[in-house]
C-alpha cells in the first residue's frame, strides 16, 4: 500500500523535516502517532492517499498598549 502522509501547514523548513520523516512509513504507524487522517482517497491506479492536517493557531486574546 502506498502511503502519502501530507501534513498541511505553512511550508517551513521544520514542517518539511516532519513530512520527510514520515515518507515510507507504514499507514498503521502514522495512524498510531497522528490519529485518523482528515481526508483519504484512492487514485485511479489503486494507490491510497491520506492527508493529515496540523493546524496551529496563536493563543487567543489580544493586548492593547496604552501610554
Amino acid at each position: 500500500m502506498a502511503l502519502a502522509a501530507l501534513i498541511t501547514a505553512c511550508a517551513t523548513p521544520d514542517m518539511n523535516k516532519v513530512q520527510e520523516s514520515w515518507q515510507g512509513a507504514a499507514y498503521e504507524d502514522v495512524l498510531r502517532a497522528w490519529g485518523a487522517p482528515n481526508r483519504s482517497t484512492r487514485t485511479d491506479d489503486g494507490r491510497d492517499w491520506h492527508t493529515w492536517a496540523n493546524e496551529t493557531y496563536p493563543a487567543g486574546g489580544s493586548s492593547v498598549g496604552v501610554p
